[in-house]
């Protein structure tokens, strides 16, 4: 398994999502039962493509006897068979799918193909599996990974640093030459110059701590101003993600029916995981969450009540 991957083979990293998607899943099973409605049929066989520990049976559950759940991670797959005793799950990965060519219906994946470092042999061999005119069809509720990124262009020597958006948010990577970044950084203070050193002996590392803090990103954007001009190249994650998917989508021989952000809102009682926020509108768009109380809404649907507005990023494909 590639490092970029083995991130998602840890129990933890799932903890840590489950703080976010609590609080949206009343919209986003609306809109992951919508496009399965649309495209999946009640009747065709499902597959789904790391199941994790069963967010995608757990938004739709009158699915779960219809789709055959695989997970890489032996660790995942017994964790999800212990919350889920009943659950089909097998341990396969998306590189060899133990099903034969031609028999399968639907692919589905809930936010996983974003991880694949190779992202042209994954849909390769869902095509494989698929029958003529089946579909494939992924869901993304979280920040798309950026490791397979920086690991793609720290093979040739480029050092990553997040780069914010105006609303604050991580959207971007700005890569630098090591040489380029070690040269400029001998003409700065000396504490400078030690905090790229640093930065350069485990970038990866580097850029995790870094992008969680904003003024941190913004102290080290205004040291490397200087350098701006001899940035190698400047990647906005989502769109790199996106754009990836629907090229390889489209070199196996699938025609892309949607592809872009499905949004839903719905109005659930003031209970947990909401109670005590003191908000009554929570938002979330693939990963990028805002909450807020807004006294209109408040007027709107009462004191015991919440809204709950979230936005996906949906791929629908059909094979030729």
């Amino acid at each position: 398994m590639e490092t970029t991957e083995s991130k998602w083979t840890n129990i933890k990293t799932f903890e840590l999502y489950e703080n976010l998607r609590q609080y949206f899943r009343p919209a986003n099973a609306r809109i992951v039962r919508a496009v399965l409605t649309g495209y999946a049929g009640s009747k065709h066989s499902l597959l789904e493509i790391g199941s994790g520990i069963g967010e995608l049976v757990q938004l739709v559950p009158e699915y779960k006897n219809q789709v055959q759940q695989t997970e890489i991670s032996i660790e995942f797959a017994k964790a999800h068979k212990a919350k889920n005793p009943d659950s089909n799950i097998i341990v396969a990965s998306a590189y060899q799918l133990p099903f034969a060519q031609h028999s399968i219906d639907a692919v589905v994946g809930y936010s996983v193909f974003d991880v694949f470092h190779n992202l042209i042999e994954a849909v390769k061999e869902t095509s494989r599996v698929l029958r003529d005119k089946g579909y494939f069809i992924h869901f993304l509720d979280m920040q798309a990974n950026n490791q397979t990124i920086i690991a793609k262009y720290q093979k040739n020597g480029l050092v990553p640093f997040p780069v914010l958006a105006k609303d604050l948010w991580v959207r971007g990577i700005r890569f630098y030459t090591l040489e380029d970044l070690m040269t400029f950084a001998k003409t700065l203070r000396p504490e400078e110059n030690a905090f790229f050193e640093a930065y350069c002996e485990n970038p990866v590392a580097g850029y995790a701590v870094l992008s969680k803090n904003t003024k941190a990103i913004g102290r080290i954007h205004d040291i490397l101003l200087p350098l701006r001009p001899k940035a190698k190249e400047v990647v906005h994650i989502a769109d790199h993600f996106e754009n990836g998917l629907e090229t390889a989508l489209l070199n196996n021989s699938f025609d892309i029916i949607f592809a872009g952000i499905k949004k839903d809102a719905v109005v659930v009682e003031n209970k947990k995981p909401y109670l005590g926020k003191q908000c009554n509108v929570f938002q979330n768009e693939i990963g990028f969450s805002t909450s807020k109380y807004d006294p209109q809404i408040a007027a709107e649907i009462g004191t015991d009540k919440v809204k709950v507005e979230a936005g996906l990023h949906v791929v629908v494909a059909r094979k030729k």
